[in-house]
């Protein structure tokens, strides 16, 4: 974890881009199995992601370092990624509830989320 902050922190803010960038380190367990780590821009450290363990698969079978068929362990838990022959991922695991929002009317229909009797 901590390479991955220090990394990402650095790169976060180092001006070559502007809106922002991932870091993501990658360690190959062997061709069916990888370890990845994630710093996302604006967030931080993140303890799972299933886009990155998808772009972690998709890059490490493209390199010939694993089978397209590949799991894919980050700290908040594991996926089994399947790369096919035109590199569309898809993936496979189990998904938990981490947290609650609630979001205000106002913001809703700010964004266009929900309409409002009125409008309806």
């Amino acid at each position: 974890m901590e390479a991955v902050c220090k990394i990402g922190k650095e790169l976060e803010t180092c001006g070559r881009f502007p809106d922002g960038i991932n870091t993501q380190l990658i360690q190959i367990k062997d061709k069916n199995h990888i370890y990845t780590e994630v710093y996302e821009r604006g967030a931080g450290y993140t303890y799972a992601s299933g886009s990155s363990c998808c772009a972690a698969a998709g890059a490490a079978y493209r390199m010939g370092l694993t089978d397209p068929k590949v799991f894919v362990s980050m700290p908040g838990g594991e996926l089994l990624v399947d790369i096919d022959e035109d590199m569309n991922a898809q993936m496979k695991g189990k998904a938990d509830n981490i947290g609650r929002m609630i979001l205000s009317d106002e913001f809703l229909r700010k964004y266009n989320i929900m309409v409002s009797e009125d409008e309806l």
